[in-house]
């Protein structure tokens, strides 16, 4: 296995991947299955229907291609129901499952589709992409949890606003603050 280095300050801001890699990224930290994170992604009105859900692959292919390129997840092969660490890719290997859209998305005539659709295009086409053979599944590298973790901790101070609690009057910063005190 090769031993990859990692250059701690090149890994990007939260704010700066897209939307795709966020939730890759989410949900590489459950080692969550290909198929699982096009279930996620999907919430709209195509969301029950597996057989729809092909055309969201390219995008969080190439959000999870990003996301191996920048080491801030891994890939596994689901062996028997289990990833074991003895299933870890290699990089180029990883960067070849999650490239290969067939990977995430196979046609299943036993599944979910709309009953108003025709899905005779699909039962006679033997070339039709079937469902996946092998199983891979998305983990969070370190660099990934850390790039993770930061999102919400600390704002950038150009987010940070002041409030007016209703002064009057100049404040002088400078002194120290008193309350006044109470005469009778």
């Amino acid at each position: 296995m090769e031993v990859l280095a990692v250059n701690e300050d090149a890994m990007p801001p939260w704010e700066d991947l897209t939307e795709a890699e966020q939730l890759v990224l989410d949900e590489s930290f459950e080692c969550e299955p290909l198929w699982a994170v096009l279930n996620g992604w999907v919430a709209n009105e195509d969301a029950p229907y597996w057989n729809r859900k092909q055309k969201y692959v390219p995008e969080l292919s190439a959000a999870a291609r990003h996301l191996v390129e920048l080491r801030l997840i891994e890939v596994y092969e689901i062996v028997d129901g289990d990833t074991i660490e003895d299933d870890l890719l290699s990089y180029q290997d990883a960067l070849d499952a999650v490239s290969d859209h067939g990977n995430w998305w196979g046609y299943d005539s036993e599944l979910n589709w709309d009953p108003a659709e025709d899905t005779s295009a699909y039962d006679a086409d033997p070339d039709a992409p079937h469902p996946p053979t092998r199983i891979y599944a998305l983990y969070a590298t370190p660099s990934g949890h850390r790039v993770s973790i930061m999102r919400k901790l600390w704002p950038p101070m150009s987010s940070v606003r002041v409030r007016s609690l209703g002064s009057t009057g100049a404040v002088d910063v400078s002194r120290r603050f008193e309350f006044p005190s109470e005469s009778k």
